[in-house]
């Protein structure tokens, strides 16, 4: 028997969300609804009786009026949090809490040894987690196991203890590959840091969609084509500049080629005009992560993959207040579909 969470999933919206269209609710578009209501019709789901539904009874307790929401970060450099796919995410919490009369608390830590106080004393009535995959797995006293936790971006993990919102991390190697099929590049490329396991799973899905259509891909990797520290981040150039002279040396050249993130693209550009190469004409650029301040003085400006960063923000904390109400409800994982935002290539 379908349940509200695959409904959820296959409306592409959170449980909440379903909840709200179910309870006829006044907060919810009529596009979304619309879709929500589809989904049920499809899937066939019928609403339990009260009595049988997980969850908060009403006259069982009381409901705050406030919650206290920190948006904490473990494991993520300073710098990051200033990136503008990161930005978007704030911007997304802080929105979907000011629309509930909530404010955030944002808490950065750079482990789990150094959570703040207001956490650690349980003060907090809910977490939107933003971690490294390292920090994920590293909190061994189990505190963030009493919080309600929702997870935000990030490779999908299996954990007994959060919820997590986040993008098909495959389908944006798809997307870019079909992107370039489409426009007719059978001699692709794909460029980045691929030291972890995120990027790896783009550059897998994108070589296996462009060899299924019988071409081939360059792949041009370098762990530490990036510096990042607490406050900067750096794209060596000479490192940068050394795979692209592998790109221009290969025979037969590619035509399309894949960033797996937009703060690659400017540099990309600024090298590829030096030897005068003109992106968007000698060859088609498409990124990730639809970082506009990054794009748009590029020119023309490259196709890019939107991961919907602000969207997840803001489903993250309808999640959470719901995931506050109803704690023993089974965790789970929300996709979002990513989609490519056309540039203004001539290739």
């Amino acid at each position: 028997m379908p349940t509200i969470k695959d409904v959820a999933i296959k409306a592409g919206v959170s449980v909440a969300t379903v909840s709200n269209v179910i309870n006829n609710k006044s907060n919810t578009s009529s596009a979304t609804e619309a879709i929500v209501r589809d989904a049920i019709l499809a899937l066939g789901y019928t609403l339990r009786p009260p009595e049988r539904r997980p969850g908060p009874r009403l006259g069982k307790r009381k409901v705050p009026t406030t919650y206290r929401i920190a948006l904490l970060a473990v494991g993520i450099p300073r710098v990051l949090l200033n990136a503008p796919v990161y930005v978007a995410l704030l911007h997304g919490v802080e929105a979907a809490l000011r629309e509930r009369g909530l404010t955030m608390v944002l808490h950065h830590a750079p482990d789990m040894d150094s959570l703040p106080s207001d956490i650690r004393q349980k003060k907090i009535d809910g977490l939107v987690l933003f971690l490294s995959n390292a920090g994920a797995q590293i909190d061994k006293a189990g505190l963030l196991r009493t919080i309600p936790c929702v997870r935000v971006m990030g490779d999908t993990l299996v954990q007994p203890w959060h919820d997590q919102i986040t993008y098909r991390n495959d389908l944006i190697g798809v997307l870019a590959a079909q992107y370039l099929l489409a426009r007719g590049h059978l001699q692709t490329a794909v460029l980045g840091h691929v030291e972890s396991g995120l990027w790896q799973t783009r550059v897998q899905a994108f070589c296996d969609t462009i060899k299924a259509a019988g071409g081939r891909v360059l792949t041009l990797e370098d762990n530490i084509l990036e510096s990042v520290s607490n406050d900067t981040l750096v794209i060596d150039q000479q490192r940068l500049l050394v795979l692209l002279d592998r790109l221009l040396a290969c025979q037969p050249r590619p035509t399309g080629l894949f960033l797996l993130a937009d703060v690659f693209a400017p540099p990309t550009y600024f090298q590829l005009l030096r030897k005068n190469i003109h992106p968007g004409k000698d060859i088609e650029i498409v990124s990730c992560n639809n970082e506009q301040r990054l794009l748009n003085g590029l020119t023309p400006q490259p196709a890019t993959i939107d991961i919907h960063a602000e969207e997840i923000g803001k489903k993250a904390v309808e999640h959470l207040l719901w995931r506050i109400e109803h704690p023993e409800t089974d965790l789970m994982t929300i996709l979002l579909s990513p989609k490519v935002v056309e540039g203004a290539s001539r290739a």
